[in-house]
């Protein structure tokens, strides 16, 4: 059954459909679960290893070739050394898993921020962002610091590949082990002449490249962190460190950034700009990085609370609370919306629009496609912990009083949607979706065939007289 409240530009009802197959697997919960220390079961191809099922909260997860990183907090039996400002017994720990098998889980972070994956010279990385002891000069014990470091945001960089043959130091390996290695750990970030504290980031992203890297704060500036040379992948930067170029440490949005996307874009003299889009509860402005040189402006005042917007390449997706609409931009140009009254966070999955609306109950799952004009997708879960996407497919981490549970919904190809689409009769989305996605003219013109059809068949026999 149709729901009102999902309405196209012209007030007309939004048809559902269920393209995408699903997979679930779930770990159960341990009775009395211990982080860390808690052994494996028969399940593990490893033992013993901590399991996604410690967790206690995830910051994100990622997923290259079915094999998930899960980034997570644990509670440990062991109290982090100089950790005062931290809850006591939690640390970040990244899991690797295939299916419901924890292969490895590795220590990453004091405290952990977020999860992505990227390629770059043809090696898949997963890129972690979260707090860790850096050393500094200006220590301050009232705030935890150690005699010789202070706690500061890390972005640490992990070939995909080598973190799931388990060859990066994990839980109880020895650090002498010469088989073992430490992950790219990029310089510290330093933020108003000092390193940057996880409280005051609010929101990240990576380039497609990963050549750079932008960092929202909550107050309201960012920081666009890129090699030396503007160019290079950050997994290959020099010890010298990275360039962080503050983008309008004084603004007047000084309300703390609510989403960023960072990408790359050639002016009319073939420069290459890079813009760093930021959203925040006033507004949707956008920085402009060329050889150092920074130009701002406001593309629209709106409000957009955490989450509310993705992209991929020139293509933007914003959910404006203030006027509930979904909003998507070409570059710097509004190109369509879509009035909704349910918005949430938003991810892209290649062109469509992945919306997670929390109720009291639980949380819903939509994705539209807003070229045909359509609800491709929706599924309802208790509690997702953290969800990634790709251009086709969604993966989700979910856990309900007993199990935590990883989900994988994997598109439908044209093929399958098409015939989705005629089962119903619903010739006229058919055709719209048969000419978006620039099907040959025989099948258009076999669809409107049956269009036809199904129309005369509908209309009394005494009007064909």
């Amino acid at each position: 059954q149709m729901c009102i409240r999902d309405r196209n530009n012209s007030g007309q009802i939004i048809r559902r459909y269920q393209l995408f197959n699903s997979e679930t697997y779930e770990e159960k919960l341990s009775k009395k679960p211990k982080g860390a220390d808690i052994a494996a079961t028969e399940t593990s191809s490893l033992e013993p290893k901590a399991r996604i099922s410690s967790i206690t909260s995830s910051q994100g997860i990622a997923v290259i070739n079915d094999i998930w990183y899960v980034l997570g907090t644990v509670q440990s039996t062991a109290i982090p050394d100089a950790a005062a400002d931290l809850p006591i017994g939690e640390h970040a720990m990244l899991f690797v898993c295939s299916k419901d098998v924890t292969l490895t889980a590795v220590q990453c972070h004091v405290r952990s921020f977020g999860i992505w994956s990227r390629e770059a010279d043809r090696t898949k990385y997963v890129i972690t962002v979260g707090e860790d002891y850096v050393e500094e000069r200006n220590i301050n014990p009232m705030r935890g610091d150690s005699k010789d470091c202070c706690l500061s945001v890390v972005i640490k960089i992990w070939d995909a590949e080598k973190l799931m043959n388990g060859q990066y130091f994990s839980l109880g390996d020895d650090e002498q082990e010469e088989t073992k290695e430490a992950p790219k750990i990029l310089p510290k970030i330093i933020y108003l002449d000092k390193p940057l504290p996880i409280q005051h980031l609010s929101a990240v992203s990576i380039s497609s490249d990963l050549t750079h890297i932008a960092l929202g704060t909550a107050r309201g500036s960012s920081i666009l962190v890129q090699a030396p040379d503007n160019q290079s992948s950050l997994s290959r930067v020099a010890e010298r460190g990275v360039q962080c170029i503050e983008l309008n440490p004084e603004t007047e949005f000084s309300t703390p950034v609510t989403s960023i996307y960072v990408a790359k874009h050639i002016d009319e003299d073939m420069n290459p700009v890079w813009r760093v889009f930021c959203t925040c509860d006033r507004a949707f402005y956008v920085h402009e990085v060329l050889n150092r040189k920074v130009t701002s402006r406001v593309i629209i005042r709106l409000e957009a609370k955490e989450k509310a917007m993705d992209g991929r390449g020139d293509v933007i997706i914003i959910a404006d609370s203030q006027t509930s609409e979904l909003r998507q931009y070409k570059g710097l140009e509004l190109v369509n919306k879509w009035p909704m009254k349910e918005l949430g966070r938003v991810k892209m999955v290649g062109k469509q629009i992945m919306v997670i609306h929390a109720s009291e109950k639980n949380k819903t799952l939509k994705v539209y496609d807003m070229d045909n004009e359509i609800v491709s997708s929706q599924q309802q879960y208790p509690d997702i912990l953290a969800e990634t996407t790709t251009d086709d497919s969604i993966y989700l981490l979910t856990k309900t009083s007993n199990s935590i549970a990883m989900h994988a919904l994997k598109e439908k190809n044209n093929i399958d949607k098409l015939e989705a689409f005629l089962a119903k009769k619903h010739y006229d989305v058919a055709y719209k979706f048969a000419e978006n996605e620039k099907f040959s003219e025989e099948v258009l013109a076999d669809i409107s065939r049956l269009y036809g059809s199904f129309f005369l068949a509908k209309v009394p026999a005494e009007a064909h007289s």
